[in-house]
């Protein structure tokens, strides 16, 4: 009796790094929950990760919403708060 068919340890690790990319773990976070290298996590589940772009385009789109406290010089412009503390 018992599982058929024979499952080995790595076939179950297997599966939980094809569940977890699909599932929209990166592959950096997943290469350090599994104890694996970077290189070794994209050469062999790579195909299987979500495409980063949405999250990145989401990212930006967020610094560029919050950049409109920013002047053109780079500086965060002050607010009464800020001023008052720096006399």
């Amino acid at each position: 009796m018992g599982i058929d068919p024979i499952r080995r340890p790595y076939d179950l690790r297997h599966t939980y790094a094809t569940f977890a990319l699909r599932a929209g773990i990166s592959i950096f976070d997943l290469s350090r929950f599994m104890g694996a290298s970077l290189t070794m996590i994209d050469c062999h589940y790579g195909h299987l990760a979500r495409d980063g772009r949405d999250h990145a385009v989401a990212l930006l789109d967020a610094y560029a919403r919050d950049s409109a406290a920013w002047t053109s010089g780079g500086r965060r412009r002050r607010t009464r708060k800020h001023a008052r503390r720096e006399r």
